[in-house]
């Protein structure tokens, strides 16, 4: 008898829910301007062409955005205080959809300077868009800021005083962890926030597969190629020792030969926080029409 395991939580997070839902509110309210959104509101290709097809036009920066008529709404990834400020004085309106969690870090911030924290280490991925724009905003505070995301880069931190350690919300939550376990033996002066930058989505989605483990061989991932979240539930699931498969939906699992000609009796099925659920469902419904038995497991604190 063969299961396939459908983990939850999987598909949109609060945050992805909630920048998705404001976007349909602002379309809704400028029906008759030309809505730019910097950067993807979220990193999944589809929930990209279903705004898209809704008129909205996706730029990198604000520089892009011809007109001073248009109206401008930033990505759930967030963005630095001083350029939000810089758009309001530049277009017709200006909404910010960034996630509650990325606006936690960005009031860490602030709080640490305010207390005369003026260093600071940040644990992310160089050219993440979250990452980007959380060091432009500590820079442009006249804040010091050291990037790492490896143990090995632990001994380049050229700080010696007090500092502060930052992390992406959408890393690997016992990276994270460990990394700053590491810092602090060595050194003392280096400050974190009360509760880790990890958010509780991220979190839950790679607790689930860790969790149980025990009860699949394969793991099959299912989001856009460019979620940082999505790809950290594949490594994952790599390092615990399983067969993985990555896509962005059925039909891109399908044109791989190893997937269509997988042999394994128990298989698992998770999605990204950006991940729109009947992409997940529909995979789960791929196994069922094999033969599979579908079951949920859910992640409890």
């Amino acid at each position: 008898m063969s299961y396939i395991y459908y983990l939850k939580p999987s598909s949109f997070c609060f945050g992805v829910k909630r920048s998705i839902e404001e976007l349909q509110k602002v379309i809704e309210k400028h029906s008759n301007d030309t809505i730019y959104c910097i950067h993807a509101l979220v990193h999944n290709p589809k929930v990209t062409t279903y705004f898209i097809d809704r008129g909205v036009k996706f730029v990198e920066t604000i520089q892009e955005v011809p007109s001073k008529d248009a109206v401008v709404v930033f990505s759930a990834h967030g963005i630095s205080r001083n350029i939000f400020n810089e758009a309001t004085t530049l277009f017709k309106a200006v909404y910010s959809l960034e996630c509650p969690f990325v606006s936690k870090i960005y009031n860490e911030i602030r709080y640490f300077i305010e207390q005369g924290i003026k260093k600071f280490v940040y644990i992310g991925k160089q050219g993440h868009q979250e990452a980007e724009n959380v060091i432009h905003d500590i820079q442009f505070q006249g804040a010091e800021v050291c990037s790492i995301l490896d143990v090995s880069e632990i001994p380049h931190i050229p700080f010696s005083g007090p500092f502060a350690i930052l992390s992406q919300t959408t890393l690997n939550f016992d990276l994270v962890q460990h990394l700053i376990k590491q810092i602090q033996q060595q050194f003392s002066a280096a400050i974190t926030p009360k509760i880790l930058d990890i958010c509780k989505a991220t979190y839950e989605r790679q607790g689930v597969i860790q969790k149980f483990t025990s009860n699949f061989e394969t793991l099959v991932v299912i989001g856009g190629k460019e979620s940082s979240n999505t790809k950290e539930l594949y490594k994952i699931g790599e390092k615990l020792g399983k067969k993985v498969f990555f896509g962005e939906g059925l039909s891109d699992l399908l044109e791989n030969k190893e997937f269509m000609h997988q042999n394994f009796s128990n298989v698992a099925v998770t999605g990204g926080a950006s991940t729109p659920i009947e992409d997940i469902l529909e995979v789960i419904d791929w196994y069922e029409k094999k033969g599979y038995i579908a079951k949920t497991l859910e992640f409890q604190g």
